[in-house]
């Protein structure tokens, strides 16, 4: 190996001084980036992959291109093109974290929006300077708590549904089941998650970048007060710096053009215009602007060294997103729902691997309570062996906070669900329904205690307390692998358990998370604490990796996902490397 190295060091000598020659011919140095309106959690590999067609972007990687555009010494400024944002409020919250810590990072962060709700404005509200369209329409609407409830329906039906339930609270999820409204503590709980989860949002929402403290609270009352309206009452409320039309908006906030468009034109008839000169002003911003490609590309030619030719130390990102299911061995890797088996194996393979860390990617709302044991089994045994992290997504409830307890540690973000710690049963008795469309069951050899299995008739006293000691036993199962996990006492767990549902901000408190977090901060910590240097880079090594084939591309079971609008454009480019390609290189790196 040193005898290879010493070989090609000047071939890779030569390649280093021919980057820094094309990082010398570069320019531009402010960047107009549209932001996604959604993510995909995971990518398609495989020969088959390259037909898949480019939607969305991936949330980790996209993550990684904003540190990365922060941390760029060639970018001054940076025009965030706002959408009417889908993605969830969690992801939304970590994003927002990340365009923060660019402006803080002494670059000039602006955001542009024509209309959009209330994430849009979340995010606008990151960045030092705001425009929207003159007559941009907003509809701000901040999570509440609404439910259809259904028992009148089933009971006209003829359907009952029986809920046999460990933990105090664990009922109320299914309330609208089993009642025609919310239950009183079922209420109170909700409203207190509602105005948790709001506090959480104005905590940045409610105090925009650039906006003195007086006119920040006036805001905020307005958007208490309204769900809808448009960009002039931002800009009265002084939210918004100015309103531009979308045409005239580069040159407006990098030039000297006016904000809106010019009246009276008069156009020559008969004779041909003489062609357009750019003036110096045009040619001075089209030097000035640039892209992210070019941005990532110029950071990977100053991060290159011939010194370095060592592999660089990995970390494995595991995605679980979905309700828990036990699922088969040999089931192939889905891109939603958590199959235990599988996903175990998974897991189990990760010990022998190269991984320094091991990252958790946790947005659950539960499911199999044996499914949960089995990979919580999985997962605790790996984390004896390895640093195992837990980060969760928009929700972690139920079995899937079951499963991040096994972790060393759990980080979530601020907006975002945890606990349900409890056990259910759902029971659906059918007999009324039969009976109303003239279908008779009858059942011959049926064991005692069978009827538990079936949809009809009503369960015997000695089944249902079968059902509440199984049920009891789960639970106690559930506290005891949390405390085991968390390293706590099962008094402390149960003080936050019994199918109550709780933020990220009342679980650390409880000492059930270590923190609130996103992905690329848990990295910057994992790396100081390892004791690796401060510059040291990562690869990151992403599953389940969703394979591709001609099966899978026929009945559309592919994840969308690879999702920059010039992905493909760049394949051809420099050493043949898509935008995200590049840009998870350059967070392994």
């Amino acid at each position: 190996m040193t005898v290879l190295r010493f070989v090609f060091f000047p071939f890779r000598l030569l390649l280093a001084l021919y980057y820094r020659a094309r990082n010398l011919r570069s320019t531009g140095n402010t960047l107009f980036h549209e932001m996604p309106e959604r993510f995909v959690l995971v990518r398609p590999v495989g020969l088959f992959s390259m037909f898949v067609p480019v939607r969305d972007y991936n949330y980790f990687e996209y993550l990684a291109t904003l540190r990365l555009l922060g941390e760029s010494p060639d970018l001054q400024t940076l025009i965030l093109v706002v959408p009417s944002v889908e993605a969830s409020w969690a992801q939304v919250e970590e994003i927002g974290r990340e365009v923060r810590r660019i402006g803080a990072a002494g670059k000039r962060v602006m955001a542009y929006c024509e209309g959009g709700n209330a994430k849009s404005l979340y995010l606008m509200a990151c960045a030092s300077e705001r425009y929207a369209a003159p007559h941009a329409g907003f509809l701000a609407i901040l999570p509440e708590a609404e439910g259809y409830f259904f028992r009148g329906l089933l009971q006209k039906l003829g359907v009952q549904v029986e809920t046999y339930t460990a933990g105090k609270q664990k009922d109320e999820s299914f309330e609208i089941l089993t009642r025609r409204s919310w239950s009183p503590s079922s209420r109170k709980n909700q409203e207190e998650l509602v105005k948790s989860l709001h506090r959480a949002i104005f905590m940045t929402l409610g105090s925009p970048e650039g906006l003195e403290k007086k006119k920040a609270a006036a805001f905020q009352r307005f958007l208490s007060e309204r769900v809808s309206f448009d960009a002039q009452d931002l800009e009265r409320l002084g939210f918004l710096k100015k309103r531009v039309a979308i045409s005239r908006f580069r040159d407006h906030v990098l030039g000297d053009a006016p904000a809106t468009l010019p009246d009276g034109v008069e156009h020559p008839f008969g004779n041909r215009p003489p062609e357009p000169v750019a003036s110096p002003t045009a040619l001075r911003l089209e030097r000035q602007i640039t892209n992210e490609t070019t941005l990532l590309r110029r950071m990977g030619r100053r991060a290159y060294s011939p010194w370095k030719m060592r592999a660089l130390p990995s970390v494995a990102l595991v995605v679980m997103d979905g309700a828990i299911t036990m699922g088969r061995r040999q089931e192939p890797q889905k891109a939603h729902g958590i199959q235990a088996q599988p996903l175990r194996d998974l897991i189990y393979g990760l010990a022998g691997s190269r991984d320094e860390l091991v990252l958790l990617y946790i947005d659950s709302p539960g499911g199999s309570a044996d499914a949960s044991e089995l990979l919580f089994e999985a997962v605790y045994t790996l984390s004896r062996k390895k640093p195992v992290f837990a980060l969760v997504g928009a929700t972690c409830a139920s079995g899937g906070f079951y499963i991040a307890s096994a972790a060393n540690r759990i980080y979530a973000p601020a907006i975002s669900l945890l606990g349900s710690i409890g056990v259910i049963r759902i029971r659906p008795n059918l007999t009324g329904l039969y009976q109303r469309v003239g279908v008779d069951r009858r059942s011959l050899g049926r064991k005692p205690g069978r009827e538990i299995l079936s949809e009809t008739g009503p369960l015997s006293e000695r089944t249902k307390r079968i059902v509440r000691d199984e049920l009891k036993k789960s639970y106690e199962l559930f506290v005891g692998r949390v405390a085991l996990g968390r390293n706590c006492e099962e008094k402390q767990v149960h003080r936050v358990a019994g199918g109550r549902v709780w933020t990220a901000d009342t679980f650390q408190k409880a000492g059930l998370i270590d923190g609130q977090f996103s992905l690329v901060e848990v990295m910057e910590n994992y790396r100081r604490e390892a004791g690796f240097p401060d510059q040291q880079q990562f690869r990151l090594n992403m599953y389940p990796q969703v394979k591709t084939d001609v099966r899978s591309l026929v009945s559309g079971r592919i994840p969308f996902s690879l999702g920059m609008g010039h992905a493909l454009e760049s394949l051809a480019g420099e050493k043949g490397l898509s935008y995200f390609s590049l840009a998870s290189q350059m967070i392994r790196e």
